[in-house]
């Protein structure tokens, strides 16, 4: 799908749900940049009005994909990116079952009301599930519902969603529908919030008000952070590149590989901040009860570069001073 030949007689146009959240604040100037019309579909629960540009070619929504009646009149985009989901551990944990129906009764509903329209999926590097060896996360990897059940601390919530999202975009592409399936490891970036559970923010946080980071279990285990700058122009690219919405090839691990110890960015960030917070230890099971922390989660990158060539993402305390420089520009 060429991008630049889209109904060339007009402007093209993309929906994206979830777009006024972390990733969808991002996502829609860079569409915005290369042309696109842009309408946000988002039920602001954790998006923000405030996350998006003031611009003639874009337009909001303000639904949930929960809402059948509220989706009817989503037919006539050129593309659809859906992002809505519940964000973070600590919401997915207190809202499970809002988290699973998000993912696979919200999906079903976007599949359904936005026609035969090429459709980017945004699933998560969660479906892996407790993927503790340290092996490559390939995109062909086994996973079971099972192995995502012992993830979600046995109860239906976001990594079993996320699946089951992911098998409804499969079977669409299997009936004709063109669906990229994404998914991302880490994403992090401005705009950004540590309220639900993201922990590079939270860290930041915590460390310019000197008060502890608070690390589940022994922070040993380790996480690739990925740029979201870097992410959105790779995603951009990628939906050019016709082997990508291909049945059986459209499933891409988007994001760094570069990992890093949960106890390595607490002090990676207290040193850039040059705080006085100590680092505060707590049980993991203690916060999430029933569920089991991954220690390792690092995705084989070399489909994403077959595709896409080697993309370079920023370390990670390139992206921390990214973070840093915005928050002394804005209180200065």
């Amino acid at each position: 799908m060429n991008l630049s030949e889209l109904h060339s007689d007009k402007q093209p146009s993309v929906l994206i749900t979830g777009g006024a959240g972390f990733i969808g604040s991002h996502l829609a100037p860079a569409f915005l940049k290369i042309g696109f019309k842009v309408r946000i579909l988002d039920n602001l629960s954790t998006g923000t009005l405030e996350n998006l540009p003031v611009h003639p070619d874009l337009s909001f929504t303000n639904c949930s994909i929960l809402d059948e009646n509220a989706l009817k009149s989503l037919a006539g985009f050129d593309l659809v990116v859906h992002l809505a989901s519940v964000v973070g551990m600590k919401l997915a944990k207190q809202n499970p079952v809002l988290t699973y129906q998000t993912a696979v009764k919200g999906t079903n509903n976007i599949l359904k009301y936005t026609g035969n329209t090429p459709i980017v999926l945004c699933s998560s590097s969660s479906v892996y599930g407790l993927s503790d060896t340290g092996i490559k996360m390939r995109e062909d990897a086994a996973i079971t519902d099972g192995n995502l059940l012992d993830y979600d601390g046995g109860t239906l919530g976001y990594a079993c969603g996320k699946r089951h999202m992911e098998q409804l975009g499969i079977a669409a592409a299997a009936a004709g529908r063109k669906v990229l399936i994404v998914r991302p490891f880490n994403v992090i970036g401005l705009r950004q919030v540590g309220t639900y559970g993201m922990v590079v923010p939270a860290f930041i946080q915590a460390a310019m008000a000197d008060i502890p980071l608070r690390i589940f279990g022994d922070g040993n285990q380790t996480r690739c952070f990925s740029d979201v700058n870097t992410f959105v122009q790779s995603l951009i690219r990628l939906l050019s590149i016709d082997l990508a919405w291909q049945p059986g090839s459209n499933i891409v691990n988007l994001g760094s590989d570069q990992t890093v110890s949960i106890n390595a960015l607490a002090n990676k960030i207290i040193r850039a901040i040059g705080s006085a917070s100590a680092i505060e230890h707590v049980p993991f099971k203690s916060i999430f009860p029933g569920q089991v922390d991954v220690q390792n989660r690092l995705p084989d990158t070399s489909y994403s570069k077959s595709l896409l060539g080697d993309i370079s993402w920023p370390n990670i305390d390139d992206v921390i001073n990214t973070f840093l420089d915005i928050r002394s520009i804005s209180n200065g």
